[in-house]
């Protein structure tokens, strides 16, 4: 037979004794250990990390479609900047031509506007000289008469100066000449002056019959007057009130039949 082994049990305790207060340096067990941080706690628990990853993924991807959308801006920037720089371009090569064709244009009115005032002073300066022309003092000799056609008389030649213009005339001089020849002569440059000075002339008026030297006549001198072979010169210096200068009219006579014609070839008659 085993019989239950006696337990010993330990004193108990006095009544000053039945609560000891624990030791300052004695700590429980609770207070033994220390608590761990709060991220280390949750950091090494799964839900942690894959917390962690996902928003890492989410950083990952913003960025990515950030960087996209800075590559699409910065592409479209280009294509714009490009299409811009393009358009100025083909606006600076049309406004060039735009200007050229201008320029060509403002010189072709430029040379138009030229020809048409050089038209314009032609015209004026014709029509000027049209006036001055219609209006100016014109002198001529009229009336010629031959008389005392005998032997041992001085021939006698008159004529009139007439100013056949619609302006007053200044008549300076009247230089003449006479010829006997078979063949038209030329007329000396030392011809005699039959009026040297100052005469007024207004329109259609006249200056009296001027008489022209002449040697006596003889029986030759006659015959040769008669066959035609005797001729006058007649030289006018006057000036005109609408012209500048002086004016000259000359003219060749002939005798024939009794009288003085025009010498028909005209190569001594001029008028200006």
């Amino acid at each position: 037979m085993i019989l239950p082994a006696q337990q010993s049990q330990p004193p108990s305790p006095s009544r000053g004794e039945g609560k000891k207060q624990p030791n300052a340096t004695q700590t429980t067990p609770t207070q033994a250990q220390p608590k761990p941080p709060q991220s280390e706690t949750y950091s090494n628990t799964p839900i942690s990390r894959e917390t962690r990853s996902e928003a890492q993924a989410s950083k990952d991807n913003q960025d990515r479609r950030d960087q996209q959308a800075n590559r699409r801006y910065t592409l479209w920037l280009s294509v714009i900047t490009t299409i811009v720089l393009a358009i100025q371009v083909w606006l600076l090569i049309n406004q060039n031509g735009i200007m050229k064709h201008q320029s060509t244009l403002m010189d072709g009115q430029l040379r138009a506007t030229s020809e048409a005032a050089n038209a314009a002073t032609r015209a004026a300066n014709s029509a000027e000289a049209a006036l001055a022309k219609a209006e100016r003092a014109y002198l001529t000799i009229t009336n010629w008469t031959i008389t005392n056609i005998e032997v041992g008389k001085e021939l006698l030649i008159t004529f009139m100066v007439v100013n056949t213009g619609r302006t007053p005339a200044r008549l300076k001089q009247i230089r003449a000449h006479t010829h006997y020849s078979e063949m038209q002569p030329s007329p000396p440059p030392d011809m005699g002056i039959v009026f040297n000075g100052m005469h007024f002339l207004g329109a259609g008026k006249a200056m009296g019959k001027p008489l022209m030297p002449s040697p006596v006549l003889t029986d030759q001198l006659i015959s040769i007057l008669k066959q035609g072979w005797f001729w006058v010169f007649v030289e006018l210096t006057y000036s005109a009130d609408l012209v500048d200068g002086d004016r000259t009219f000359k003219i060749c006579m002939r005798f024939d039949r009794e009288k003085l014609v025009v010498d028909p070839s005209g190569e001594h008659n001029y008028a200006d």
